[in-house]
């Protein structure tokens, strides 16, 4: 074979080789290979052997649309992309952050000679990676009331709002602050449904979460009995505003502080204060705070009260069971005898308290007992009875200290008390015309000497009671004479400064005026 020929099959066969070096690796890398075969005086097989040897397969990396790099093993960017998420998720502060999802996507590709880098590129994308800010929404009756930064920090804040009305030890021992409830036990209902919206909250008494985010004191342990009034439920956010998440210690705060509830209540027939207090649940105090009216616990019916209170948004319930020791209160024994006068009494054996020790189960209300039911007693020391001698003797000059009316079907037209200015000094009232000697004693004075009351009796019942009977038409009794209890002594009139016919009577102990109602 002469030389043109031997020069002519090189050249086609670098051509060919060419054409299919240039598919797989580039015009430049075809023209460089190309050139180093003729060189060595080889063919198209051995081109085509170098360049199988020396191309790679490898992934473009991109993110969000721009391009970061190339890598041989995809696994370095999955490492580099959960590290990231590793790295937000352990993060401190008060708002949690985590990445874009499907952000990181991949382009296959193959080059001759082509360097990579993993290391280096995984390093870039750590760096591009995007993030946003993630939280939970707290739900309350199936609204939303606040975001935070994530689900153990929920869950905080309700153990502290829990921890919040828990009683002292001291106090719980004590029962403190405990107000009277109704002896009607008051059907409760807990609510414990779980939330279409989010994960329901554990069982009262799961514990507290694991803190995260900064720093916080940690709160004191919640009762294990405590519930929430109403449903609470956590439902994650994917999509939020940074400034919407609130921090953890003022939405305690807020949550405790709640809002104004207005409410006004008409007192009916058998209200009492206390009565008031346990029916609509509220404390005796804030009756009294809300409604400075109120004197020696006097209302009527129809009277508004305003029972206006802060209610917190979230309100807790809760039940704990106390022990205590108490007294026993010394009964009184009374026994009658006729060695003593009629109203007078003599202790003849002191008694002495008892001690006994009792178990309450305590229902409360953000805090504030509602409920008490006594479980059980045992008594440590009986407690003595005091001894009492009552005396029935009677004397017919002699008052027993127990007065009667007057007055048969009597009907009161004025009580004891300042009237225009002055003192009414007894009662007015009407009724039998008859007049009654309301005690045994000795008729004092009967006549009409004295100024304003026109025919009166004075009777002394020789106990240090006097009694006085006023305005009379006519006196049927004289100056020492003896009269027994409801004996007639007179008939009602309208004499003296009277307006219309009735009987004035007061009351007098050891010469001091008293209020007749005391004594009838």
């Amino acid at each position: 074979m002469n030389n043109g020929s031997r020069s002519k099959r090189i050249a086609g066969a670098v051509k060919g080789a060419a054409v299919w070096i240039k598919r797989r690796a580039g015009r430049k890398t075809a023209i460089a290979v190309c050139a180093a075969v003729v060189a060595a005086g080889g063919g198209t097989v051995l081109v085509k052997q170098h360049i199988e040897a020396h191309t790679l397969s490898y992934s473009e990396v991109w993110i969000g649309g721009e391009y970061v790099g190339d890598v041989g093993d995809r696994s370095a960017i999955e490492r580099s992309v959960a590290a990231k998420a590793a790295q937000l998720a352990q993060a401190g502060g008060d708002i949690l952050y985590e990445l874009d999802e499907g952000q990181v996507t991949y382009k296959d590709a193959e080059a001759y000679g082509k360097k990579l880098d993993d290391a280096a590129v995984a390093a870039q994308v750590g760096d591009a990676l995007k993030t946003h800010p993630t939280g939970v929404k707290l739900m309350v009756d199936g609204k939303a009331i606040a975001v935070v930064r994530d689900k153990e920090t929920a869950e905080r804040v309700l153990e502290q709002i829990k921890a919040h009305y828990a009683p002292a030890p001291a106090a719980a021992a004590a029962k403190n602050a405990k107000k009277p409830v109704a002896k009607e036990v008051q059907s409760l209902s807990f609510s414990a449904q779980a939330s279409a919206t989010g994960d329901e909250l554990p069982a009262a008494g799961s514990g507290q979460a694991a803190a995260s985010g900064k720093a916080k004191e940690q709160a004191p342990a919640a009762d294990d009995s405590a519930t929430f009034e109403e449903k609470v439920a956590i439902a994650e956010l994917t999509e939020i505003d940074a400034s919407q998440i609130e921090d953890d210690e003022a939405l305690v705060k807020r949550l405790i502080a709640g809002h104004t509830v207005q409410r006004v209540y008409t007192v009916k027939a058998g209200d009492c204060i206390g009565c008031i207090a346990d029916e609509q649940q509220v404390s005796e105090d804030l009756i009294y705070q809300n409604n400075p009216w109120i004197e020696e616990d006097k209302i009527k019916i129809g009277d508004q009260l305003n029972l206006t209170v802060q209610e917190p948004l979230l309100n807790v319930r809760s039940e704990e069971t106390v022990t205590q020791t108490e007294a026993v209160d010394a009964p009184l024994e009374i026994r009658q005898t006729d060695e003593l006068k009629a109203g007078i009494s003599k202790i003849v054996r002191p008694g002495s308290d008892g001690k006994r020790i009792v178990t309450y189960k305590l229902l409360r209300r953000n805090g504030l007992v509602i409920e008490e039911e006594q479980v059980s007693t045992k008594v440590v020391t009986p407690a003595l009875s005091t001894v009492m001698l009552k005396g029935t003797k009677v004397t017919p000059s002699e008052g027993s200290g127990n007065f009667i009316w007057p007055v048969a079907g009597h009907r009161i037209t004025s009580y004891y008390g300042k009237r225009w200015g002055r003192l009414h000094k007894g009662f007015d009232m009407v009724g039998s015309s008859s007049v009654k000697a309301a005690d045994n004693g000795v008729v004092e004075l009967a006549d009409d000497s004295m100024s304003g009351y026109g025919n009166a009796i004075i009777i002394n019942h020789n106990n240090g009671y006097k009694t006085l009977y006023g305005h009379l038409s006519k006196i049927n009794v004289k100056v020492g004479q003896v009269v027994e209890q409801g004996e007639a002594i007179g008939v009602m009139g309208n004499t003296g400064h009277s307006f219309g016919t009735h009987l004035h009577f007061e009351v007098y102990l050891n010469g001091k005026l008293k209020n007749p109602a005391d004594y009838l």
